[in-house]
C-alpha cells in the first residue's frame, strides 16, 4: 500500500507493530513462567488490533476508488463550469451593450465568478493534500463531497442566470418575428377594406388603425435602442399585437355587417312598392348605410322585413354564408 502511496500515517502502523512485537516478547517470557491467563488476554488484544488494521486497509482501498470516481466527476463539472463562466464574462460587455441588465443580474454574475474562484482554490488545496499523502482517502472523499455540493449549488445559480440571458435573446428574436406578423395583420386588414367599396369608413376605424401603426413604430424604436429594455420591448410587442388583432377583427366584422346590411336592402326592394311603410324604412336604412352606420342600417332593414317575412334574418344569413 505504501508503494501505491496510500496515506497510512494516521494509523501509526509502524509504531503499533513495534509495540506489538514488544508485547509478544513479553508474553513469551511470561508464558515461560506459566502466566498463561494474562498472556492469552494480551494476545487476544493484539489479534483484535491486527484484524482492525486489516479492515482499515480494506476500507482505505474502497475509499480510494470512491474518491477517484468522485474526483473525476467533480473535475469534469468544474472544468465545464469554468468554461461557461469564462465565456459569459468574455461576452459580458457585449451583452450589457445589447440588453439592459439590472444591477441584480450583474451582481449575481459577479458573485458566481467570485464563488467559483474560491471553489477552484479549495479544490487545488485538496489535490495538493492528495499528492502529499496528507489525509486518508476517507477524509478526502468527504471533502470532495462537500465541494461537489457547493459546485451543484453554484451550477443552479449559473443556470438561472444563463436562462435570464437566453430569455432576453429569445424575446428579442420573438419581437422581430412579432413585428413582421403585426405588419402582415395590418396589411391584410387594409386589403380587406379595399376589397369592398364601402361608402364610408368610420372615423373610429382610422383612429384604431393609427393606434396600431403607432404601436408598431414603438416596437421598432425599442429594437433600435441599445441597450434594449426587454420588459418594455415585450410590452410594446404585446400592445401592438393586441391592437392589430383588434383592428383585423373589427375590419372583418364591419365588412360582414355592411355586406349583410346591403343584402337586406336589396332583398327588401321586392316588397318596397307593395308594403305600406316599408319604402320609408328602407330609405332610412339606405341613408344609415351611406353614412357608415352599417349596424343600425341592418337593424332597421331586418326589423322592417321581419314584419313582412318571418325569420328573414336567418334566411338572409343562410344566403350570405353560401
Amino acid at each position: 500500500m505504501k508503494k501505491e502511496k496510500y496515506p497510512l500515517e494516521y494509523l501509526n502502523v509502524e509504531y503499533n507493530i513495534e509495540e506489538a512485537n514488544n508485547k509478544i516478547k513479553d508474553i513469551l517470557e511470561r508464558a515461560k513462567l506459566l502466566n498463561l491467563e494474562d498472556s492469552l488476554f494480551e494476545l487476544k488484544v493484539l489479534v483484535d488490533y491486527f484484524d482492525t488494521l486489516f479492515n482499515d486497509f480494506e476500507r482505505e482501498k474502497i475509499e480510494k476508488n470512491n474518491y477517484l470516481e468522485a474526483n473525476n466527476s467533480f473535475r469534469k463539472k468544474l472544468d465545464r463550469t469554468n468554461e461557461l463562466v469564462d465565456g459569459i464574462f468574455s461576452e459580458l460587455d457585449q451583452i450589457t451593450e445589447q440588453y439592459n441588465l439590472t444591477e441584480e443580474n450583474i451582481k449575481s454574475l459577479n458573485d458566481i465568478s467570485t464563488d467559483l474562484k474560491e471553489l477552484n482554490a479549495d479544490y487545488k488545496i485538496l489535490v495538493e493534500h492528495m499528492h502529499d499523502n496528507t489525509f486518508a482517502y476517507s477524509k478526502l472523499t468527504k471533502e470532495i463531497e462537500i465541494l461537489s455540493i457547493n459546485l451543484s449549488n453554484l451550477e443552479e445559480r449559473l443556470d438561472s442566470n444563463i436562462n435570464v440571458l437566453g430569455s432576453m435573446k429569445e424575446d428579442e428574436k420573438r419581437a422581430h418575428e412579432q413585428l413582421d406578423e403585426v405588419k402582415q395583420i395590418l396589411k391584410e386588414a387594409k386589403a380587406k377594406i379595399r376589397e369592398y367599396n364601402l361608402p364610408v369608413i368610420p372615423k373610429t376605424y382610422y383612429i384604431e388603425l393609427k393606434e396600431a401603426q403607432e404601436a408598431i413604430k414603438e416596437i421598432v424604436k425599442e429594437l433600435d435602442k441599445k441597450p434594449i429594455d426587454i420588459d418594455i420591448l415585450n410590452t410594446r410587442v404585446d400592445t401592438a399585437r393586441d391592437l392589430s388583432l383588434k383592428l383585423y377583427s373589427k375590419t372583418k366584422e364591419m365588412l360582414k355587417t355592411a355586406m349583410f346590411a346591403e343584402m337586406a336592402i336589396v332583398y327588401g326592394n321586392r316588397y318596397r312598392s307593395n308594403i305600406e311603410g316599408l319604402d320609408k324604412n328602407l330609405t332610412v336604412s339606405e341613408n344609415l348605410f351611406n353614412n357608415g352606420d352599417y349596424k343600425k342600417s341592418l337593424e332597421v332593414s331586418i326589423n322592417s322585413l321581419n314584419r313582412v317575412e318571418k325569420g328573414i334574418y336567418d334566411k338572409l344569413l343562410s344566403l350570405y354564408n353560401k
